[in-house]
């Protein structure tokens, strides 16, 4: 499904990495299609774990990695991660029995006030509160 331009869409670290993965041309164009809409949204967890995979499996160099996140920067509204997001992800935790970082990735999709999180980890259709969990690769498999 093609994201809506009037949608605020939170993207977790997997879609922005297929966004650069060009071995796998299939998941980056899908990851491309949700990553275009107009009002995307990542945390700083985001950006922190881009750059260590970044480094650690692609290789890049430091020099690269910083050219990433100056696009990642102009392309998406950057949420920080803050106590509040830390508390919100505590409560989350409990109440769903959530992994901890994912938790903090939806706590921070949800102080954004994203209506989509984009994810291939979580699972598709989970919804909490007026969150929606999408993976756009579901049709791959």
């Amino acid at each position: 499904m093609k994201p809506m331009k009037d949608r605020k869409c939170f993207l977790d670290t997997n879609i922005l990495l297929y966004c650069y993965a060009q071995d796998e041309p299939l998941k980056q164009s899908l990851a491309l299609e949700a990553a275009s809409n107009n009002y995307t949204f990542i945390s700083t967890q985001v950006v922190k774990e881009t750059c260590n995979i970044l480094r650690k499996k692609a290789k890049l160099s430091w020099e690269n990695i910083n050219l990433v996140v100056d696009e990642i920067e102009s392309n998406n509204e950057i949420v920080q991660v803050k106590i509040s997001t830390i508390r919100s992800a505590l409560h989350l935790v409990n109440r769903f029995k959530l992994q901890w970082f994912d938790s903090i990735i939806i706590a921070s999709a949800l102080e954004a006030n994203c209506s989509v999180l984009y994810s291939e980890d979580l699972q598709d259709g989970f919804k909490i509160d007026n969150l929606v969990i999408e993976n756009p690769f579901k049709a791959l498999v």
